[in-house]
């Protein structure tokens, strides 16, 4: 044993140095910034510019140890990463503690968002993570001091990390991200429209779609393999439940959870509730899926006396949808992502027959159509960075640009097609920007940046020039209209408002917004 622990340590010491070194991206240069409690990881040449965030790391960090009454035995390692266009986090426990957190927003209709204080948001999502999982007593703690925390390779490492790493990693997926949506909803900007996941309209769109069905699905199916449209996977769209049901029904601490659970052996969570509740989670969890069911009931019944229109299913369950363009042919266009594989643009026929086309695309995003025929979308790369790309009626393929997204066009005169799209900044920030650009001329799309107001997101372009575009701030979204130097506010709700279309000729508008807590489809006369 006394050897294995020197190898320990010998690998410890000879690995720390070289992940420190890279900050968790291969061969990107990093500056290390240090404040009282963390070790930030930044790209070098954006050191300056994110000093800011750092420093709201740092408080947002302090405040949640105060929140969960915990002392940080060492800086906490965090990665903020410029290189994914999908916004996303992550927090380890083994063999360091490490959080990473990717600078790029989440647009709308992403199941992250939660507003345009995202970046908070994500940060007291993992640090949540980090508090919870970060905490040994007793035994544990004398043992993680002697052997640290290591990876269960093998049977002797496998019960040095049962009997030392800190027992509530070890619980339920769907209890921790239950607990970090708790977080992130709780502490972050009450005076927003934005209210975090559990109160978002989307989640329960979902939930009331369970209901209906008579298919809430029992815990046990409460993991990240199942995936639940919109974007959702099961783990985060019932924890959160079960975690607003404890606080809501029971008025439980989360915090004092998360200690009993602390104190349980690894992989035993039934019984963590029952020091703080007198009940175990077995049956608090059958409370909360009945609780769930029927507030969804209620909702139900309300809309249930609205007048709806019936509609043929036409896709496979379980996947993920963007938006859909029309052809020529009436068929409709559209990204596709099945619950196993890669997403592809699919086409549907005016029969309901459905096709996989050969081209790639992404199932959160939409595809557009140019007004010559070809179709505009965008790929992702190994690093999940966004380019877009412009489909030719004659098969062409050019490329609009990289970390350029939701691209849409209208006609520039002369087989011109005006362009707008939402270019993303490696700093987190975006911009809305425009270009004219000929397909048969093989340049490259010059854009320039556009004014605006807020975050931007989905332009669309009319075909006299006209432009609208959705602008989102703490009061909630804009739809903003512009021609020219003219700018003007057509829509502003405390709510999404998702994807702008022209109608042909340009008399209406379509959009989507949640603004009464369900998705609608509204169309606007000009």
């Amino acid at each position: 044993m006394a050897l294995r622990f020197l190898v320990l340590l010998l690998v410890a010491v000879v690995a720390l140095p070289a992940v420190d070194a890279v900050g968790g991206q291969k061969g990107k240069r990093h500056a290390v910034l240090e404040t009282a409690h963390l070790r930030v990881y930044v790209p070098v040449d954006l050191a300056e510019q994110l000093r800011p965030t750092v420093a709201r790391a740092e408080a947002l960090f302090r405040f949640m140890c105060a929140q969960a009454d915990y002392e940080p035995p060492r800086r906490l390692v965090l990665i903020l990463a410029d290189r994914a266009d999908l916004h996303n986090g992550w927090s380890s426990q083994i063999p360091f503690p490490a959080v990473s957190v990717d600078l790029v927003a989440p647009p709308p209709q992403s199941y992250i968002f939660a507003g345009p204080d995202y970046l908070d948001r994500t940060l007291i999502h993992e640090f949540a993570h980090h508090i919870s999982n970060d905490r040994n007593h007793g035994v544990r703690r004398g043992l993680e001091w002697l052997f640290g925390r290591v990876f269960p390779s093998d049977p002797l490492s496998f019960l040095a990390f049962y009997c030392s790493t800190p027992s509530h990693l070890t619980m339920p997926r769907f209890w921790h991200e239950g607990l970090a949506q708790w977080a992130e909803s709780a502490y972050v900007a009450p005076d927003t429209v934005w209210r975090g996941r559990g109160s978002d309209a989307l989640t329960h769109m979902v939930w009331r779609l369970h209901a209906a069905a008579g298919r809430i699905p029992p815990a046990a199916d409460w993991r990240l393999s199942h995936v639940a449209w919109p974007y959702g996977r099961q783990a985060y769209l019932y924890g959160i439940a079960y975690m607003r049901h404890l606080v809501a029904a029971h008025a439980a601490d989360p915090w004092e959870l998360v200690d009993a659970q602390a104190r349980q052996w690894a992989y035993r969570f039934t019984d963590g509730a029952r020091p703080v509740l007198g009940r175990d989670h077995d049956s608090l969890l059958r409370e909360a899926r009945f609780a769930l069911a029927a507030e969804q009931e209620r909702q139900l019944a309300i809309l249930r006396e609205q007048p709806l229109r019936t509609a043929t299913r036409r896709t496979p369950r379980d996947a993920l949808l963007g938006v859909p363009a029309w052809a020529d042919d009436d068929s409709v266009v559209f990204a596709l992502k099945p619950a196993h594989g890669r997403a592809r643009l699919h086409r549907l026929g005016r029969d309901g027959g459905l096709a996989r086309t050969s081209l790639p695309g992404h199932g959160r995003w939409a595809v557009r159509r140019a007004p010559d025929g070809g179709w505009l979308y965008h790929e992702l790369d190994e690093n999940l960075a966004v380019t877009s790309w412009y489909h030719g009626p004659d098969g062409r393929r050019a490329r609009l640009g990289r970390h350029v997204a939701q691209v849409a066009a209208g006609p520039a005169g002369d087989g011109a097609l005006r362009l707008a799209g939402i270019r993303l900044l490696r700093d987190g920030r975006q911009q809305l920007v425009s270009a004219v650009w000929d397909p048969a001329g093989g340049a490259q799309v010059a854009w320039r940046a556009l004014p605006t107001a807020g975050q931007p997101w989905t332009p669309a372009v009319a075909a006299d020039g006209r432009m609208v575009w959705v602008e989102v701030d703490d009061t909630g979204s804009r739809l903003v209209f512009a021609r020219g130097k003219q700018r003007r506010v057509l829509w502003a709700v405390g709510a999404r408002i998702l994807h702008p279309a022209w109608a042909p000729g340009g008399r209406h508008l379509y959009v989507c917004s949640d603004v009464t807590g369900v998705a609608n489809a509204y169309r606007l006369d000009l």
